[in-house]
């Protein structure tokens, strides 16, 4: 059996772990404040809604409720058990476990651990196979030196071949003892249908290994070298318990902090052309392995950032499959710029002959915004003077603008797209309107066939399991409670900053007002605010009672209030509820799963500026300008909500005062009726008004 971590090591462990360095190796952390903040690695949110207390050296993920320190970070976001995560910090800080395992030890592992132990052992003695055989250094090391391959480079890619033998790799493995079921497990082999015979997958090609972000090797392409073989030029491993193409981003172990640093990831198409540019000095560089871009891919990338060039050949094969990648990644609210390189020219021929400078030269000058990139490429293959072909080119920019969540970002391509047109915004916009409605239908289908697809791929994944392993979150019984292994961060009931949210209970507005909150929280969901407290009229604000998203604090003020209108309170149930999962509001997913007087309303708000309430002039209050300064706009909405419910309290308190016969449910009325006008006051007060009954 393997062998246990002891106590004191536990210990150490701990003591060392930086949390804001850990979890830095995974997301993009910003400072505010004293603290650090990211976007959630665990939902798809567009606000950062995830926190690091450097002080307390714990993490807490306001959107789903997570929170621990950095041993439990890693068995949430990475499916680590608590062993393997101490594992991983021991390593980062260089803390010797003196933990040797036998293969016999190993077999009596997880599957997976098995699985990727294999893989390393494979991608050392392809790499052998490439630098210490007469063969591999004839065929292989002489292809990557032609292309210009360092020996360094060679090294860090652990670049190798595989001898044109059918059993050269299986042979070697079963004599170090490694499973045949492994094998098969990883997609190293294949059985033979014919007699069943243990065969290799990759025969007579280089190699390049593919590694998760963690540097783990999950699997393997293999690019062939002799023409003359009827064979595909490239194949990878087959789909494992391990290994999923569609969510592994190839160079992204080697390029992850220097993306992080840079804030920008620039993404290629093929192996080559990422070790080219990296060996190069463009480090920030990562390519999907054997796939379209996806969902999976861009959540994993964007961890790290949210600014992607896309740099693709500039043929129809690379222009439609940069137009598909950058639609997807604007839904996530990437923000994306696409460079063609000259006719017959890819990454690492322009970078060989014209180096980094030259390549980042290029890149600065000819990128261009994806929204710009698709109407200059459509305006091009339009005839010139053409109404008809003017007409699609604007429904299909605004096809792609409907893609973007943020209504304000939204807005600002409309008038870039007028302009670059030369066509008035309202013809853009009306396009949008007809795009987000048919985008709702299409989302609608979309989710039937992806729950289709799915449940086969479910099934399919059960079949390649070849063992059981234990759950992500395998929590041992003998690990401490965070509690107790931090007691200073859980002191009085505390977690990691958090606002508690302030009740007032009633019901009741008029339907202008909660159509202006509405239309705050479904516009600007993701703006920062700072919100003070008793404010006074040319005095400076030093202390704030919020700072952060809009979205979250309207939630936290108006999450115990009804609507009056029961169409909107539906709506504004059903955004609190998403906010709590997501951390933001997904625009989209409104407009593709509500009925259609609810969509058409959603589109209201979003597009048609909503008439404050004239009481609000009745009374002296002097309404906002439209979104003039959101920090006012949000506090002023919020607070005459409040006023307003509470005087509804009174008057209703009032009425049951006038007609109660009880002497004891009297007493209790006029302390409720006592506690509401004392409310009323420090509302009055904190705005600034007179309220005129």
């Amino acid at each position: 059996m393997a062998k246990r971590i002891p106590p004191e090591k536990v210990e150490e462990i701990y003591n060392a772990a930086d949390i804001v360095e850990i979890v830095g190796d995974f997301l993009q952390l910003k400072k505010r404040g004293t603290n650090y903040f990211a976007l959630s690695p665990f939902t798809n949110e567009k606000t950062p809604s995830f926190a690091v207390s450097p002080s307390k050296n714990i993490f807490k993920d306001f959107s789903t409720g997570k929170g621990g320190n950095a041993i439990t970070f890693l068995m949430d976001l990475e499916g680590m058990t608590y062993v393997e995560a101490l594992k991983y910090v021991a390593d980062k800080y260089n803390i010797a476990l003196e933990l040797e395992e036998t293969y016999e030890e190993v077999e009596s592992k997880d599957v997976r651990d098995s699985l990727y132990i294999l893989n390393e052992w494979a991608a050392k003695w392809f790499n052998r196979q490439l630098t210490e055989t007469e063969d591999g250094r004839k065929i292989g090391l002489s292809y990557f030196r032609e292309r210009g391959m360092l020996e360094g480079t060679i090294k860090e890619f652990m670049l190798g071949y595989a001898p044109d033998q059918w059993e050269a790799l299986s042979n070697e493995a079963l004599k170090n003892q490694f499973n045949e079921e492994y094998l098969v497990g990883t997609g190293l082999c294949f059985k033979s249908d014919k007699d069943g015979k243990l065969l290799d997958r990759f025969k007579g090609r280089i190699m390049f290994p593919i590694h998760n972000h963690l540097g783990k090797v999950l699997g393997f392409g293999g690019r062939i070298l002799d023409k003359s073989q009827k064979a595909a030029k490239y194949i990878n491993s087959p789909e494992t318990e391990i290994y999923h193409k569609s969510k592994v981003l190839y160079g992204l172990y080697f390029s992850k902090n220097r993306i992080r640093d840079l804030d920008q990831a620039i993404l290629v198409e093929g192996y080559m052309d990422v070790i080219s540019l990296y060996q190069n000095g463009i480090t920030n560089v990562v390519a999907t392995s054997g796939t379209a871009l996806t969902d999976d891919q861009i959540k994993l990338l964007k961890r790290f950032s949210k600014n992607v060039l896309l740099i693709y050949d500039a043929d129809n094969a690379g222009i439609n499959a940069a137009l598909r990648g950058a639609d997807l990644m604007i839904e996530q609210e990437l923000a994306v710029r696409v460079l063609l390189l000259p006719p017959g020219d890819d990454p690492d021929s322009y970078v060989k002959a014209n180096g980094k400078s030259g390549f980042e030269a290029y890149s600065q000058e000819k990128s261009k915004d994806f929204v710009e990139f698709k109407i200059d490429h459509l305006m091009a293959q339009a005839l010139p003077n053409d109404p008809m072909a003017k007409t699609t080119v604007i429904h299909e920019v605004a096809s792609t603008i409907s893609r973007i969540p943020d209504p304000v970002r939204q807005s600002v391509y409309v008038q870039f797209t007028a302009e670059k047109l030369q066509v008035a915004e309202p013809v853009v916009e009306n396009a949008l309107r007809q795009a987000l409605l048919s985008k709702a239908k299409n989302d609608e289908r979309q989710a039937r066939f992806d729950k289709a697809r799915k449940d086969r791929e479910s099934a399919q994944n059960s079949q390649l399991q070849i063992g059981k392993s234990p759950p992500a979150n395998d929590y041992p019984p003998d690990m401490p409670p965070l509690e107790v292994l931090y007691p200073e961060a859980f002191a009085n009931g505390e977690t990691a900053i958090v606002t508690p949210p302030r009740e007032i209970h009633s019901t009741g507005l008029t339907i202008s007002q909660e159509r202006e909150l509405l239309r705050l929280l479904f516009n600007y969901p993701s703006a920062p605010i700072k919100i003070a407290e008793g404010r006074v009229e040319g005095q400076e604000v030093k202390d704030y009672i919020y700072e952060g998203p809009l979205a979250n604090y309207l939630i936290q003020e108006l999450e115990d209030m009804d609507f009056d209108d029961p169409v909107l309170n539906k709506l504004k149930i059903q955004v609190t509820e998403h906010i709590a999962q997501k951390g933001t509001i997904d625009v989209n997913q409104y407009l593709s799963h509500q009925g259609p007087d609810m969509i058409s309303l959603i589109t209201e708000l979003l597009t048609i500026p909503i008439e404050v309430s004239k009481n609000w002039e009745k009374y002296d209050i002097k309404a906002p300008k439209m979104d003039e300064n959101l920090d006012d706009a949000v506090y002023s909405a919020v607070m005459h909500f409040k006023l307003k419910k509470i005087k509804q309290l009174l008057k209703e308190t009032h009425q049951k005062i006038k007609e109660n016969q009880d002497l004891e449910k009297l007493d209790d009325l006029l302390k409720v009726y006592a506690h509401l006008n004392n409310l009323k006051q420090e509302l009055s007060k904190e705005l600034g008004i007179v309220i005129h009954q």
